[in-house]
């Protein structure tokens, strides 16, 4: 039996999967996502989750962050908008968010470990 068969490497990469994002936030992640697609302890579709729901998360924090910044308060419009969050703020709330769930898949991931 190949080690990438066996359920001990399926934990590992659920651990790696969900929580090295963390220690080394990108890197990490890949590597974890790259021993996950490469066990068969788990269904497509638990992988096809694995990699989309991070991956668009992080697109929509992209994209939110880029829009809070293009309407960022301006010194002429400061006294009207006070209470708009600046891009920095949406950047880490989503960085927050997708360290959050990506750390829920690995745990799930954990928990789905098939025979």
């Amino acid at each position: 039996m190949r080690w990438r068969d066996t359920r001990d490497f399926a934990r590992l990469s659920a651990i790696v999967y969900g929580f090295a994002g963390i220690v080394v936030p990108v890197l990490g992640w890949l590597v974890g996502l790259a021993m996950l697609m490469t066990s068969p302890r788990w269904s497509s579709r638990e992988k096809v989750v694995a990699a989309g729901v991070p991956t668009t998360l992080t697109l929509v924090a992209a994209l939110a962050t880029a829009v809070a910044s293009a309407t960022e308060a301006t010194p002429e419009r400061l006294a009207v908008v006070v209470h708009l969050p600046s891009g920095y703020d949406v950047a880490w709330f989503g960085a927050v968010v997708v360290l959050i769930v990506t750390a829920s898949i690995g745990l799930r991931l954990m928990l789905a470990i098939r025979d």
